[in-house]
């Protein structure tokens, strides 16, 4: 079977949109968790939809068409700023290497784009799964 290598931060939405769509390709798929601030500041970049108005703006109208599209649930996360990003990374690998990597992607994504489920605390990300 063919395989995909699948790099993400749970802060993208687009990254939460397309992991909605990439198991429906039928292919074994690895899910590689990353640092998307940190690989930003490495090669000097900044999320200019946030710097940027009127791409902010853009951006969210062009989520939320995706979200349509996908027939999927899409809202930011009511507590994003308070969410230990890496934590999340890290629960995903710590699920991988119980064999659990897709449902913990699912689930994580699900809890921080679809359902604004509580990710503050270690306690709230073992409650998603």
């Amino acid at each position: 079977m063919a395989a995909l290598d699948f790099y993400f931060d749970y802060r993208s939405p687009y990254a939460y949109l397309a992991q909605t769509q990439v198991r429906k390709l039928g292919v074994d798929i690895a899910w590689r968790p990353f640092e998307i601030l940190q690989l930003m500041d490495k090669v000097g970049n900044v999320p200019t939809s946030i710097t940027c108005k009127p791409k902010g703006q853009y951006l969210g109208m062009d989520l939320m068409r995706w979200g349509g599209m996908y027939k999927t649930p899409f809202q930011r996360h009511p507590q994003s700023g308070s969410i230990d990003a890496r934590r999340l990374l890290r629960a995903t690998l710590a699920a991988a290497e119980l064999g659990q990597a897709d449902a913990a992607v699912g689930a994580i994504f699900g809890a921080y784009w679809g359902t604004g489920a509580p990710l503050a605390t270690p306690a709230d990300v073992v409650a998603v799964f």
